[in-house]
């Protein structure tokens, strides 16, 4: 699937997905904007991605922003959001 948009209307649009997976739990306790430098990251590297491509993506900015302690979820899970994030661009 191939989405050609331009970045503020991806992260937009994935902002949503990215803040209630919540995958570190911080938002009870953070502002709003806690995961922005994150979905702006994967925002940059939606575009002809696959499912399993940008599963990748998920998972490796979101390990390379906090260490393997905290951030736990498997690239399996990843797959998941990364399927949100598509099926949600492709409605656009």
């Amino acid at each position: 699937m191939k989405i050609c948009l331009d970045h503020k209307m991806i992260f937009k649009n994935i902002k949503p997905i990215i803040d209630n997976w919540d995958p570190i739990d911080l938002l009870p306790y953070s502002p709003n904007d806690e995961y922005d430098n994150e979905t702006s990251r994967i925002a940059n590297q939606v575009e002809g991605k696959s499912a399993d491509e940008l599963a990748q993506i998920v998972f490796d900015v979101f390990s390379s922003s906090f260490n393997h302690g905290v951030f736990q979820k498997s690239l399996n899970e990843c797959r998941m959001i990364a399927l949100k994030i598509l099926t949600t661009l492709s409605m656009i």
